[in-house]
């Protein structure tokens, strides 16, 4: 989330937003005007999220149960969509970025810090645990224009 650089009143998008640590951090950057949303397709994760925010009293966030590849929100919503290692677990990433493109305004901005590969990669990392949950992969900016 470091890179997102996110500004006041604009309305962010975190994929895979888990327990909604990110969110919340948004939502105070974004301030009362903006607006944050946190997708996530664990039940249980929606749940804690939405509890959180309503202990700390923050009410510009919603957390939405929604899988990646069918995001639950409207065309050109987003000003900035952020993922921190959520789409190498899609089964379509190709769907998953254009999902992003979908929700992004023009000029909207997506920060991702992902797992990628160029070529294919050996079945002893592919099928191992430990080396697909763990994710240091640099961030990228992309613009929608």
């Amino acid at each position: 989330m470091n890179y997102a650089e996110a500004r006041q009143d604009e309305v962010c998008v975190d994929l895979g937003s888990g327990r909604g640590t990110d969110v919340i951090r948004l939502s105070e950057t974004v301030g009362k005007d903006g607006f944050v949303y946190g997708i996530d397709i664990s039940d249980g994760m929606i749940k804690k999220a939405v509890s959180t925010a309503e202990k700390l009293g923050i009410a510009n966030v919603d957390f939405i149960q929604s899988p990646l590849e069918k995001i639950k929100l409207a065309d050109s919503v987003a000003d900035l969509v952020i993922s921190n290692c959520t789409i190498n677990h899609a089964d379509d990433k190709q769907v998953v970025w254009n999902e992003v493109f979908r929700i992004l305004k023009k000029g909207g901005r997506f920060v991702v810090s992902d797992i990628y590969a160029i070529n294919p990669i050996p079945g002893e990392y592919k099928n191992d645990p430990v080396a697909i949950s763990e994710c240091w992969a640099g961030s990228v900016t992309l613009m929608n224009t």
